[in-house]
């Protein structure tokens, strides 16, 4: 991608790139030679928003699956005052793709394998569009994992009776130090695990809230009320879509937080307090990304490094602070600048801004009188479980679709370590072409997608292990049992 006016130094080195974003002022437009490709895309400078920048080049990187583009700055653009916030959108834009993509390599398989085994729970057990506005005027709190739920979480031990705490599954040890129970806990991490969320926790939530891609096991927490899932924003889902299965009203959100502040929206809660919600590093102290009581083991596999120099966001008390989730914090404020005026409230003593919220220091937070007590209100929530008449004609259409490629599978499986890379990734291409067997595949699908490009990559031991995860795929949603000698993912 090129930014700013062309120079002769620029024309030459462009000659070797097949494609081009350009970024640009109407006016040099006209210095685009004759002699090289139309850009791609043309994006006018000044961008207003960050929007514009991320929509194009996500749009623009689809050409290459594995590859960011280079990024060239004419001489015009280096002198331009503008220059520094162009440039800082666009790495910006390009490091949340390349988070997106290394998370789908790390996370694709372990994201469709609890997504299948939890399909049945997911088909009957959803969250119910009748909820909408349930606990209208109630106020709610959501509890986040941020470095300040040490200082906001006291604050509950006197108001929890009159507002609904929502809660990530990472905060709720920390809310039960304070003697507090959620009444929505939110798990949507496909990593996160029930016994290292809830150490210490003697008094269960009311009502969980799970993704359809967290861990299964999670279906045998103890609650009060019920659990119910929420729909992530799956190839799978959109697939299951067809079948009847429609998306839930609150999708699965980049964290706990954000979705448990969906799902208090979609519930009617007012006002809405912020808990934990820091978006960022404890700038003294850049190794704390959580509250001091969160277990360690939740994180040690974030690859999250701690002496990198981390990007810097507006803040609360400070002009930046740094943060390690970028993109989420810019999800969120995107989201948020949509919501009414004067419904947010972000209590909390240091973190990054966030838009549309109002900022309370935990010193000055009271909860407001009035209101009535959320207990009945609580109890009038009911869950509505699907009936096996209507679930099985769904599980049906999935087996039928994975048995009908299960031995093409198992023959991929059986071969790749002699037939080698070339044949494997041939083979994987005929087995997409199937577009009910990918979607069903879905986060798989994606994550195997950017290595049926050429060249071919991977050693074999690589196309062994798609092979393997592909294989454990198809007979989970086949219903078949796997190989007594199958490996272990």
């Amino acid at each position: 991608m090129v930014v700013g006016r062309l120079s002769a130094a620029t024309l030459g080195t462009l000659r070797a790139y097949k494609a081009v974003l350009w970024l640009v002022d109407s006016a040099g437009r006209a210095s685009w030679p004759t002699g090289l490709p139309t850009p791609a895309t043309i994006v006018d400078l000044p961008v207003a928003d960050q929007t514009t920048i991320s929509e194009a080049l996500d749009h623009f990187v689809r050409r290459d699956p594995r590859c960011l583009p280079t990024v060239l700055v004419t001489q015009a653009a280096a002198v331009d005052p503008a220059c520094p916030d162009v440039l800082g959108q666009i790495n910006s834009a390009l490091r949340s793709i390349r988070t997106a993509r290394v998370t789908r390599q790390l996370d694709g398989f372990p994201w469709q394998k609890h997504l299948l085994t939890n399909l049945e729970n997911y088909v009957r057990h959803r969250l119910p569009a009748t909820w909408a506005g349930a606990l209208a005027g109630c106020p709610a709190v959501i509890c986040a994992a941020g470095p300040s739920l040490d200082v906001t979480a006291p604050l509950l031990k006197n108001s929890a009776h009159r507002a609904v705490i929502f809660s990530a599954d990472s905060a709720l040890g920390a809310l039960a130090r304070q003697g507090v129970a959620a009444d929505f806990a939110v798990t949507v991490d496909v990593s996160k695990v029930p016994d290292k969320c809830l150490a210490g926790v003697t008094d269960a939530p009311r009502w969980l809230a799970m993704a359809n891609l967290s861990p299964p096991v999670w279906s045998q927490t103890a609650v009060k009320d019920g659990r119910f899932f929420c729909s992530s924003r799956q190839v799978t889902v959109d697939w299951l879509a067809g079948l009847g299965v429609v998306p839930t009203a609150v999708p699965v959100g980049d964290n706990c937080g954000a979705t448990a502040l969906a799902l208090a929206r979609f519930l009617g809660c007012s006002p809405i307090y912020l808990f934990g919600m820091d978006q960022a590093l404890d700038e003294h102290n850049q190794q704390r990304r959580h509250h001091q009581a969160v277990s360690a083991e939740l994180y040690s596999q974030s690859g999250f490094k701690a002496d990198i120099q981390h990007p810097r966001v507006p803040g609360n008390y400070a002009p930046t602070v740094p943060t390690h989730i970028e993109a989420d914090w810019q999800s969120l404020n995107d989201t948020l600048v949509k919501w009414p005026q004067g419904l947010v409230y972000n209590v909390i003593d240091r973190g990054a801004r966030l838009t549309n919220t109002t900022l309370v220091a935990p010193a000055d937070w009271v909860l407001p009188e009035g209101g009535g007590t959320k207990a009945d209100r609580l109890a009038s929530l009911r869950l509505t479980e699907l009936e096996t008449a209507q679930v099985e004609p769904v599980l049906a259409r999935v087996r039928k679709v994975a048995s009908a490629r299960l031995c093409d599978v198992e023959r991929v499986a059986a071969e790749v370590g002699k037939a080698g890379p070339a044949h494997a990734q041939q083979a994987f291409r005929e087995l997409l072409k199937d577009d009910d067997f990918a979607r069903l595949m879905g986060a798989f699908s994606l994550k195997l997608m950017p290595h049926l490009f050429p060249p071919v990559t991977g050693d074999n031991a690589f196309w062994q292990t798609m092979a393997a995860e592909c294989l454990e795929l198809t007979r989970l949603a086949a219903d078949k049992p796997p190989d007594a000698g199958a490996a272990e993912h």
